[in-house]
């Protein structure tokens, strides 16, 4: 149960960073504050790949006693 739900934290981690990345993108300054549906998902994508990076390298810096 306690690893279900770390799993289940780190996939709501994820939506949350890949959907914050967009959001950021779209509303950036100096944009034109509009996305394609095709520029919505490449953005989506790279927000997953960059939280799959945030979660693989959480444990490099974790103290080991």
């Amino acid at each position: 149960m306690h690893s279900l739900l770390h799993l289940a934290l780190d996939g709501v981690f994820v939506v949350v960073i890949a959907i914050l990345l967009a959001l950021f993108v779209q509303h950036r300054p100096g944009g034109t504050g509009r996305l394609t549906r095709r520029q919505w998902l490449a953005w989506l994508a790279v927000g997953v790949i960059l939280a799959g990076i945030f979660i693989s390298t959480n444990s490099l810096y974790a103290q080991t006693v």
